[in-house]
């Protein structure tokens, strides 16, 4: 299941004009959930948190904002932010479920990847290489890159 926790981060990075010309639509049926002062309607955001599985796409459609297609019921946030070249690590959610000693959390804890200590990011590439653990080669690429970043 997708995070919740990830909506307001993709709605606040997010390029309007780039995403109706990827696609082409017009940018003005996006009104149907802004504001004028161009903040996200309320009503639009607690849908989604509801149902935060969906994609943002999905979420349109079963608006009735957005006619049905597959290209955009399909289209991945992540993809969408790729595109306009945001960095993974300013919104790649890694969810947290122990603490540096190894206990486990009540809950899971979302955190972005610029966020996560170096120990953290370090310990997870140790131990999906040692196959302790799995995990999706968008995030593999994402943690070596802020190691790097980090010059560690």
């Amino acid at each position: 299941m997708r995070p919740k926790e990830r909506i307001p981060i993709f709605l606040d990075k997010l390029d309007w004009e780039i995403l109706a010309e990827r696609w082409g639509i017009d940018i003005k049926l996006f009104n149907h959930i802004r504001s004028r002062s161009g903040t996200i309607k309320p009503s639009f955001i607690r849908y989604w948190k509801k149902s935060p599985d969906l994609r943002f796409g999905q979420i349109l459609i079963n608006f009735g904002i957005l006619s049905d297609s597959l290209k955009i019921w399909c289209d991945e946030e992540n993809d969408i932010l790729d595109d306009q070249n945001v960095l993974p690590r300013e919104y790649l959610l890694w969810g947290r479920c122990y603490d540096a000693d190894m206990n486990p959390l009540p809950k899971i804890e979302w955190i972005l990847i610029k966020d996560m200590s170096t120990d953290h990011i370090k310990a997870i590439l140790r131990d999906v290489k040692n196959n302790k653990m799995g995990c999706k080669s968008n995030y593999l690429k994402a943690f070596k890159e802020e190691i790097k970043l980090r010059n560690e």
